[in-house]
């Protein structure tokens, strides 16, 4: 880790060390790279150069829990704002680490097949990553041009 920033944080997956940094926040917040243990050096030298702070996630990256522990442990955070795609959010709901779902609805059709969606299995086939968790609605409101917004609690049994 380059320094514990204050204020927000913009957590970037980044397990193979490739993305390049002009500086070390967006739009005012700073940013930490998680990274898997075989980044080079050389990369976390030009990291730490930015003013970028990071952490590494065990071998490939990808241990949610180990992040999440570092948020915690190392930046002081107990909260967090998930905005992931379908495999970060899935690992996420797989490692039980998710209490809350917001979700906006827009209603339109694509017709596309093949696309990522809103939670994506991680792990093998015969894994069930929600196992154990269930949704209650908390909240529905309808905004503008139709759309829905949704928020649910996540209820856990037997984990």
């Amino acid at each position: 880790m380059a320094h514990p920033p204050v204020g927000r944080l913009a957590i970037i997956m980044d397990p193979h060390g490739k993305l390049q940094y002009e500086r070390s926040d967006i739009e005012g917040d700073a940013v930490v790279a998680v990274l898997g243990e075989g980044v080079s050096d050389d990369y976390l030298q030009m990291l730490q150069g930015q003013g970028v702070s990071y952490c590494v996630a065990g071998a490939d990256g990808h241990d949610i829990l180990k992040v999440f522990d570092i948020l915690g442990s190392t930046f002081g955070r107990r909260k967090v704002l998930l905005v992931g795609g379908g495999r970060i959010n899935g690992a996420s709901l797989k490692a039980g680490i998710i209490d809350e779902i917001s979700l906006m609805i827009y209603p339109g059709i694509d017709g596309v097949s093949g696309v990522a969606g809103s939670f994506d299995r991680v792990g093998a086939k015969d894994e069930e990553p929600a196992q154990g968790q269930a949704l209650r609605l908390e909240h529905v409101e309808k905004r503008q041009n139709g759309v829905l917004w949704l928020r649910y609690q996540i209820e856990r049994s037997g984990l």
